[in-house]
């Protein structure tokens, strides 16, 4: 026979285990906002809220510019603080010949997203690996929109 008391006591164990995973027990703030460059929304760009004593959170621009912010394990939203901000679109070391590449193997497959490889800006290091940009998030300041200035190689 089952004892209630030790059903209830698994039960609860079970909830709290659930309930703490993922966000580590911390609180999370939904995060979204808008990425343009030069003005203009750009689709697949890579957006990461990266915390230095927390979880990596990451996001992706739709076709307005717009993005949400996850957490591994699928969770919406960032742990509130300040956050290095990190906006990354398509590597600048992919040659002109190796976008022709991937187009012609996208066309062959009839995928879209080499085409969308190719149509990404290169975002200069001071949005990335070497990012200029900080979100403080809280519940009040959840919304972060970032236009960011590209200069095409050769023109000043």
């Amino acid at each position: 026979m089952s004892n209630p008391i030790h059903s209830c006591y698994c039960s609860l164990t079970i909830m709290l285990l659930v309930a703490g995973c993922g966000s580590q027990g911390r609180e999370v703030v939904d995060v979204k906002g808008r990425i343009t460059v030069n003005g203009s929304p750009v689709e697949g760009l890579q957006v990461y809220f990266r915390q230095p004593d927390g979880p990596q959170a990451i996001g992706v621009t739709d076709a307005d510019g717009t993005y949400e912010l996850l957490l591994p394990g699928e969770i919406s939203g960032v742990p509130p603080g300040a956050c290095a901000v990190a906006i990354v679109g398509r590597d600048p070391k992919l040659s002109a010949e190796g976008l022709d590449e991937l187009n012609a193997a996208a066309k062959e497959s009839e995928s879209t997203a080499s085409v969308s490889l190719a149509k990404l800006p290169v975002i200069p290091s001071k949005y990335n690996d070497r990012t200029e940009l900080v979100a403080n998030v809280s519940k009040t300041n959840c919304e972060f929109n970032f236009d960011l200035v590209v200069t095409k190689r050769g023109k000043r």
